[in-house]
Order: structure tokens, then C-alpha cells, then sequence
């Protein structure tokens, strides 16, 4: 059965105990820069899906309504569920 673990992890540094433990138990994925809204710099949401081969692309949605609604950009995912 496939999982899959999204949300805003708040989490800033790439090394840091959380993602690591995520990324033992989910296969790393892109994780696009998607916060603050106004100047993305940090990745701090994610989208996790196992088994991996699954997720197909993750994008951000960037559109004039999102960056004015949100403080992050939300992600978008396409998942391949013919596996």
C-alpha cells in the first residue's frame, strides 16, 4: 500500500535529525524552495511518498493568488499509481 507524508516540516537545515528519519523511511524527493512566498529561499514543505517510484514530479504552484493568500507556495505533486 502506498504512503505518502506531506506538509510544512519547518525545517531548515538539510542535515537536521527530522529529515534524516524521514528520509530512512521515504525516499528523498525534490523538496523546491517554496517560503517565504514573496522570495522563496528555504524548502522547508515536502511531499514524501513510498515507495519512491511513485512520485513523478513535484512543482511549486506559483501564481499572484497564492503568493498573496499563503506565506508559502503550495506544492504540487503528479504521482504514477500504475507500478
Amino acid at each position: 500500500m502506498p504512503m505518502i507524508l506531506l506538509g510544512d516540516l519547518n525545517e531548515r537545515l538539510i542535515y537536521s535529525r527530522t529529515l534524516h528519519r524521514l528520509v530512512s523511511h521515504f525516499y528523498r524527493s525534490p523538496a523546491p524552495r517554496t517560503f517565504p512566498a514573496r522570495y522563496p529561499l528555504f524548502a522547508l514543505d515536502r511531499i514524501r511518498v513510498h515507495p519512491g517510484e511513485r512520485l513523478a514530479r513535484v512543482d511549486v504552484h506559483r501564481s499572484p493568488l497564492a503568493r498573496v493568500a499563503l506565506d508559502h507556495y503550495p506544492l504540487i505533486a503528479e504521482l504514477s499509481m500504475s507500478l
